[in-house]
């Protein structure tokens, strides 16, 4: 998988599996544990989004947040029971 390196990015560190390359030791093992060859692990409780890194869902869910707000701050009625 090719991925666009701008002229300041130096990459160090490179998974052995995707060919992913990363300027950190410690991003290369993040992505290791919770992204290479795996299945998104964070479930959305609103829709049926699902990340692979807590971080993104989060992110997510402020859309959530605001979709809220412009509903005059009422519950949204798509929202998950289980």
């Amino acid at each position: 998988m090719q991925h666009s390196v701008f002229s300041s990015d130096i990459l160090n560190f490179w998974c052995a599996v995707c060919g992913r390359g990363y300027k950190n030791k410690c991003t290369l093992n993040r992505h290791l544990r919770f992204e290479c060859n795996k299945e998104p692990q964070f479930e959305c409780n609103i829709c049926d989004y699902k990340a692979k890194q807590k971080s993104t869902l989060k992110a997510h869910m402020i859309k959530h947040s605001r979709e809220q707000e412009r509903a005059g701050g009422h519950r949204i009625s798509s929202q998950k029971t289980c």
